[in-house]
């Protein structure tokens, strides 16, 4: 097996396909482990406005994914993680025919949940979600949501759990669907480093498989991130500060 680092890396190796909430936080932080350069994620995307303003042109239909240059977004990555990369796994598997994929799972129903708990942090903000920096990230995710999901994910009864979990199973039956056999690897983190070293030929690390954004409070924690990397007002910071806790404490 290589070491991971030895290789010389200008646009990434490996593809993380599988949706939010099934460890790709994890997974994040395992392939800069292992390749010693950055990982693609949400957070990247709240930390670059350019990147911001391209992923929610193609949301909305501005630019085209056939278009796109995905080069140019991904140059400097060794990986790519979560959404929304992992919803256009099609084009990118196609834009750098050498990276290995991983499609990221967990059990359905913890699944679910998880993913209930952060759209219901997410939507305790659509009060103030004019506001900056919600007024960005707010009609980003619901279009991307609506894309990922269908129009009829949320309506004024809540969160339509049937067409969430629809919505995870045609992801993943897209990625079997169009990945060869060869090029995928299904991978739950709990498995840790072994089959996921193993695939992408390189060597087990000294270091524990990271495990992150784990438990109740994983959701308040995401929505805290991204505000804070969206927003330069401490007031409304202070402000975000207070609801987050009362989010996390009617999540316990």
């Amino acid at each position: 097996m290589n070491t991971a680092s030895q290789k010389s890396i200008d646009c990434p190796q490996v593809l993380v396909v599988g949706m939010s909430r099934t460890g790709t936080d994890s997974m994040k932080k395992a392939l800069e482990l292992l390749y010693e350069q950055p990982s693609y994620h949400m957070s990247v995307v709240l930390n670059r406005p350019s990147h911001f303003k391209f992923w929610s042109d193609l949301a909305f239909g501005s630019i085209s994914p056939e278009t796109a240059n995905w080069q140019a977004i991904f140059q400097g990555f060794a990986a790519t993680t979560d959404m929304p990369s992992a919803y256009y796994f099609d084009y990118l598997m196609k834009a750098f025919p050498d990276a290995k994929i991983v499609l990221t799972l967990r059990d359905e129903q913890e699944w679910l949940a998880s993913y209930l708990r952060l759209m219901q942090a997410v939507r305790s903000f659509r009060f103030v979600r004019f506001l900056p920096p919600l007024n960005r990230l707010w009609p980003f995710g619901m279009q991307m949501s609506k894309v990922i999901f269908g129009e009829n994910y949320i309506d004024n009864q809540g969160f339509n759990q049937l067409a969430l979990l629809e919505g995870y199973r045609k992801h993943n039956a897209r990625v079997r669907q169009l990945v060869p056999a060869e090029r995928l690897l299904e991978f739950n983190v709990q498995q840790g480093w072994e089959p996921l070293c193993k695939f992408l030929d390189v060597e087990v690390p000294s270091a524990s498989f990271p495990h992150r954004n784990s438990g109740v409070g994983g959701p308040t924690k995401i929505i805290a991130n991204a505000l804070t990397r969206l927003s330069s007002l401490p007031v409304l910071l202070a402000v975000v500060g207070l609801l987050l806790i009362i989010v996390l404490l009617r999540s316990l």
